[in-house]
């Protein structure tokens, strides 16, 4: 697909025992929080955010999330996700987690 809707792309590794992220990108109807470390740990929590309060008829979502060699974080949302009738197009979500090992 080359018209997504959002598109959302994180990347975390292990620094020192410590998960941070490494790179993260998005755009459109896809946004991520700064990562939240509950109770000083090591380990982020990453809430991604989408600003149109759903999915819509047709609308094409991407994510990607790459987590380096020992890498530990937790990728949630703020709440459940709505999807709306779709009656002229089906909502369509494509997830591709990667799990590095050096």
């Amino acid at each position: 697909m080359s018209d997504w809707t959002g598109i959302l792309e994180l990347d975390i590794e292990d620094r020192q025992g410590k998960t941070v992220t490494n790179n993260v990108y998005f755009q459109g109807a896809f946004k991520i929080m700064r990562p939240v470390y509950h109770n000083n740990s090591q380990q982020p929590t990453y809430y991604i955010l989408n600003p149109g309060g759903g999915y819509l008829d047709g609308d094409t979502y991407r994510m990607k999330v790459t987590l380096g060699e020992q890498a530990k974080a937790t990728v949630t949302t703020q709440s459940a996700t709505k999807v709306y009738k779709t009656p002229q197009k089906h909502a369509y979500q494509e997830t591709e987690i990667i799990f590095k090992k050096r």
